[in-house]
């Protein structure tokens, strides 16, 4: 569970800020098969500008308003693995962890989402550990665009200890 105290820090960008897909494109050079993206909006935006992520992290809400029902309403057209996973908000639940892990892990060139069953915005935090070496991870910024996180030794270290000042339940 994440503590009072740590909620204003990680609401800071953790990453650089782009105003949308288009302007993040233009100044990073992204491979999907490198590229993790997390929330609703942001996988929206990059479908419609025909990137499809590696590993997309979506719940169907955004600002806890049930917008989508089924991937093809994010933008999703061809076939996709979808595994789902339950992470209750401001927690970062064992079955998400696990199911980012294989994901990620995954070998195939098949695209996979993972539905998480309750809030997926602390899951940047498991995608940011867990994810290779030169990966990026995007996440959205409400109300302010896109943050993208270049998987550094540095940053898997800087999430490694917001991480360890969760509490474990």
């Amino acid at each position: 569970v994440i503590p009072h105290d740590l909620r204003k820090k990680i609401s800071a960008p953790q990453g650089k800020k782009y105003a949308t897909v288009a302007d993040l494109m233009r100044n990073l050079s992204v491979d999907p098969n490198r590229l993790v993206v997390v929330g609703d909006e942001s996988v929206r935006q990059f479908l419609s500008y025909g990137i499809v992520p590696r590993l997309s992290v979506v719940d169907f809400y955004i600002q806890r308003e049930r917008i989508f029902n089924k991937t093809r309403d994010l933008g999703f057209i061809k076939s996709v693995n979808v595994s789902s996973a339950v992470n209750r908000a401001g927690t970062i639940s064992s079955d998400s962890i696990q199911n980012i892990y294989e994901l990620l892990g995954n070998k195939d060139t098949i695209r996979n989402v993972l539905l998480i069953r309750g809030e997926e915005d602390l899951c940047v935090i498991p995608c940011v550990l867990l994810a290779p070496l030169d990966y990026v991870v995007v996440y959205g910024q409400r109300n302010k665009g896109l943050v993208a996180i270049d998987i550094d030794e540095k940053k898997k270290n800087d999430f490694l200890e917001i991480l360890a000042r969760f509490t474990r339940v």
